[in-house]
């Protein structure tokens, strides 16, 4: 892979290829029949209507996970960023009948990855080791899922951002963070317009919850 020098720092942030040496990692890229792909601000990288045999690691940039309800509302269900995955679950169980899209949210380089060759009968060390960390993304794909449904499930959208914020909060081990989305993005994450998550944002603030400047977050509740 020429981009494995340039990226190996993103590379081995994903679990599957981390505290593995450079030839582990090599052979591992190898076994999941690596292909490497950039794209524009906006491009699609993956359509609803396209089979979906690979998932993708971004290595430079963000893509963003969307789906259309059945009015054809956008909802964006994750923002991936460098060093993260994306369409494990879709591309595992084969299904080319989901009306997930994924779009680039700004320049962006991934790379492709086909687990076609694990779970079969021939096997090896480290075949065995990313079939297990493979595993383990699935489970924690669904942790995060389960995580979306608990913000989207409050009634109020004060309430879900708070969830929101509290479950980021978590994950960051601080109460200080950048959010990879924009007002825009956001908006669209908690299915409701940018005025009206603004204005409860601003509310938020003067309660003193929360302080932020564009995309930077001092939660204080």
């Amino acid at each position: 892979m020429k981009h494995f020098n340039q990226y190996y720092n993103e590379i081995t942030k994903c679990h599957l290829f981390s505290d593995m040496s450079c030839i582990q990692v090599t052979r591992a890229l190898e076994l999941l029949h690596h292909k490497f792909s950039k794209y524009a601000k906006n491009q699609y990288l993956h359509r609803s209507d396209e089979n979906f045999d690979c998932f993708g690691l971004v290595l430079y940039g963000r893509v963003k996970v969307m789906i259309d309800d059945i009015e054809g509302n956008s909802a964006i269900m994750s923002e991936v960023t460098a060093g993260n995955t994306f369409g494990e679950s879709l591309c595992f169980m084969k299904r080319n009948d989901s009306n997930v899209y994924i779009l680039a949210s700004e320049d962006c380089g991934v790379v492709w990855l086909s687990p076609s060759e694990l779970f079969q009968d021939r096997k090896s060390e480290l075949k065995s080791e990313i079939e297990r960390r493979f595993v383990e993304m699935l489970a924690s794909r669904t942790l995060v899922m389960n995580d979306r449904i608990q913000i989207l499930s409050k009634l109020t959208l004060r309430e879900k951002i708070i969830t929101f914020l509290t479950f980021s909060k978590r994950d960051a081990g601080c109460n200080e963070l950048d959010i990879p989305l924009s007002r825009e993005e956001m908006s669209l994450y908690f299915g409701t317009n940018r005025s009206a998550l603004s204005r409860e944002l601003s509310h938020l603030r003067s309660e003193g919850l929360i302080d932020y400047k564009r995309n930077h977050f001092k939660i204080l509740f």
